[in-house]
């Protein structure tokens, strides 16, 4: 028995031995990655007077470098594909941590923000590169995905298998951004119908989930409790855009956003040479779209002292 303690012990000290050598291991991992944004973030080092938020639609949509220069401010674009509005509130949170900027631009899928979506989820892939902060380990245990008190205990706990792939990360032409944190696309995806679909979309609030309405109404809270303005942006998909969802979105915005939609009017939103796809622009649409955004901001006078939302 006393043979049997003394190797669970010797076992036991050489597990612990080895654990806390994985911490060269976490602490090494983010140097692989090629977005670097949300790190940058963490450490406090990315700062803005406006932030572009959403999915893939904000990161191909809205061009942040060209945004600045048209608004004489600094824009930075947070936005990731696939990224749900769950995600985009954690990110919004980890910046209000250490500033407050003047706008934020929170930009819309259409019928998808708050309902099912096969495109978007909670972004996890993003966080686990990124365990060794203590803001990412916390969230991965809010999220249920680790344990409080062994994530505590173990530093193995807190990896996940990708941690141990040291490959350095090749860079994409469809997700590496650009410097001010924008991702826009050249090309035009193969088999992409160029016909511009004009039935109105339904939208049905019955198939909204209550968690997305939950992290969209947080996400507005946040930005009103640190008296950031906040822009709901509607930008154009080819096909007739949905006056329910716009409603709807308003509905739920409740007077604590500005919401800026394309003007569907314009004739070279229909035109297929701007799209990527049915749902995203393609880079000349993304300069057009901004271009139009940019004026928006300034009609509304949003970086006066004294605004009220509407």
């Amino acid at each position: 028995m006393k043979k049997f303690l003394t190797q669970l012990l010797c076992f036991g000290l050489l597990f612990l031995a080895i654990d806390r050598c994985l911490i060269v291991l976490r602490n090494y991992v983010p140097q692989l990655e090629v977005d670097q944004r949300l790190e940058q973030v963490l450490q406090k080092k990315l700062k803005a007077d406006v932030f572009v938020f959403g999915s893939s639609r904000g990161a191909r949509d809205v061009i942040a470098s060209q945004l600045g220069d048209s608004l004489q401010q600094n824009v930075y674009n947070l936005s990731y594909p696939g990224g749900d509005i769950e995600f985009q509130y954690f990110v919004l949170q980890q910046v209000l941590n250490y500033q407050k900027p003047k706008l934020v631009l929170l930009v819309m899928d259409e019928n998808t923000e708050v309902a099912a979506s096969e495109n978007v989820r909670y972004r996890l892939d993003r966080l686990y590169p990124l365990v060794k902060y203590p803001a990412v380990r916390e969230e991965l245990i809010r999220k249920g995905e680790k344990n409080k008190y062994l994530s505590e205990l173990f530093i193995l706990h807190q990896l996940n298998k990708s941690n141990f792939d040291l490959r350095h990360r090749k860079p994409s032409p469809l997700d590496t951004p650009l410097a001010c944190g924008s991702m826009p696309i050249t090309t035009q995806m193969a088999g992409f119908t160029k016909k511009f679909d004009t039935a109105i979309p339904l939208y049905d609030p019955q198939k909204e989930f209550a968690s997305k309405r939950y992290y969209f109404d947080q996400f507005l809270h946040a930005c009103e409790k640190a008296n950031t303005q906040v822009v709901l942006v509607f930008p154009p998909n080819f096909y007739a855009p949905s006056p329910a969802f716009y409603a709807r979105m308003q509905q739920l915005a409740a007077h604590r956003a500005y919401l800026m939609r394309y003007n569907s009017a314009d004739s070279r939103y229909k035109n297929a040479v701007y799209f990527n796809d049915k749902h995203h622009l393609r880079q000349s649409g993304a300069q057009l779209f901004t271009a139009d955004l940019a004026q928006f901001i300034r009609q509304q006078a949003l970086f006066l002292p004294a605004n009220s939302i509407r």
